[in-house]
């Protein structure tokens, strides 16, 4: 064979490649990255699912190769952007990350449940466009368009939000939100990134804050011994699930804990029981910082900022953090549905103090509550899926700096 015809030839293959990477981003986006089968992407392109075999060793070295493809693009689309200042620059990259092939975004949040020779490519690939946003940052804040921040804090908050925010269809915006044109959406998203939701330029401050995120299970410091190693044991496996998402398991949970499997199998059933409380006691401790703040709280603006300070405290506590939402796909339909109940309902709690904060004259008049609303919520329960023990800022003030975004925005002046 000539050099020509090989050239041509692998010009082909890489053709049908990114043509099955395509269609698999497509699927996965509807089925969730590790539920989506080889079958799944065969039958959208036409094809016996053998045929795929001849590129990729399996579900998790495609999974791997739509990811990757995916991050690609979004540097290309960084390294395009255009504005007359570094925050434009970054506000153009977000804003178009928002619109721009959203046919094939995948929830990345789920990677955790890959093998880890898969999952390694995977975050090498993202830390490289995160170093690429946190470089844009610096020079954003050394010409002067962007507040002084800690800029890696910063590109991972900005990053994780881009990843979640991109499913306008989902359940984290209410109804009224998803009826909205995407333009509409995608604009006051961008709109808050620049310049906040507060009406004055201030820093938020809460009037009161829990001293330890214990405080927010729902038995409070009342354990018994008997409740207290029950909410170790789920506080134990939510660590797991975080890591690990799919592929936690009782018996690595129980020899964390330096107990039998048989012990955790005293209180749940299986796997898919004990995810299931993990959830349950998520929103539980939501359920309860929100009791806590309406009570607290001088005015409604306080009362949600006490309601993220309470819950940094709980990220920080020996109890946290949240199970992060990467494993719903392993529970029963049933129990999928009761979370999702409870997660809706502390959505509209939010959203509806947000609501009262603008009318008290609070919150900026052309914001609605229920576009912003979600992404404060992504940034404080996305916490866990970047979040480690060699992080160089300490919890609690990558929570402060996070929490900050929303309120009062990117621009170093107005």
């Amino acid at each position: 064979m000539t050099v020509a015809l090989r050239s041509e030839e692998s010009s082909k293959q890489s053709r049908r490649k990114e043509e099955i990477i395509r269609a698999a981003a497509i699927v996965m986006r509807e089925k969730g990255l590790l539920a989506t089968r080889l079958q799944d992407v065969a039958e959208h392109l036409g094809v016996a699912y053998t045929a795929l075999y001849h590129y990729f060793l399996g579900r998790d070295h495609l999974a791997e190769e739509v990811l990757c493809w995916l991050i690609e693009r979004r540097k290309n689309l960084l390294l395009r952007s255009t504005g007359e200042s570094e925050l434009d620059r970054l506000i153009d990259f977000f804003g178009r990350g928002l619109v721009e092939d959203r046919q094939f975004q995948v929830r990345s949040a789920l990677v955790s449940g890959l093998p880890e020779p898969n999952l390694f490519r995977i975050t090498v690939a993202r830390n490289e466009l995160r170093d690429l946003i946190k470089d844009l940052l610096e020079r954003g804040v050394a010409e002067g368009s962007i507040r002084r921040c800690d800029s890696l804090t910063m590109a991972n908050a900005l990053l994780g939000l881009l990843e979640r925010l991109a499913f306008f269809d989902r359940a984290i915006f209410s109804d009224d939100v998803r009826k909205l044109p995407l333009s509409r959406i995608v604009d006051e998203i961008c709109r808050i990134l620049r310049n906040g939701v507060l009406t004055v330029d201030q820093v938020p401050q809460a009037s009161y804050s829990i001293k330890d995120g214990t405080e927010l299970l729902s038995f409070n410091s009342a354990l018994t011994p008997e409740l207290e190693r029950l909410d170790t044991i789920l506080s134990t496996a939510t660590q797991h699930f975080n890591q690990a998402g799919a592929n936690a398991s009782i018996p690595r949970i129980a020899e964390e804990l330096n107990v039998s499997k048989t012990v955790v199998y005293q209180y749940f059933m299986d796997k898919q029981d004990l995810l299931f409380h993990c959830y349950l006691r998520g929103v539980g401790i939501v359920e309860n910082s929100h009791r806590v703040a309406k009570d607290l709280g001088q005015n409604p603006l306080d009362s949600s900022i006490i309601h993220r300070h309470n819950l940094y405290a709980f990220h920080a506590s020996k109890a946290g953090p949240f199970t992060f939402l990467n494993a719903m796909h392993l529970l029963k339909p049933q129990q999928n549905r009761l979370i999702s109940i409870r997660n809706n309902g502390v959505r509209d709690t939010s959203i509806q103090r947000m609501f009262d904060a603008q009318a008290s004259g609070l919150i900026k008049e052309d914001i609605t509550p229920s576009i912003a609303q979600p992404m404060f919520g992504q940034i404080l329960y996305g916490l866990p899926s970047w979040y480690s023990a060699e992080y160089p800022l300490p919890i609690n003030e990558v929570c402060w700096q996070t929490g900050l975004l929303p309120f009062i925005g990117l621009a170093s002046r107005r």
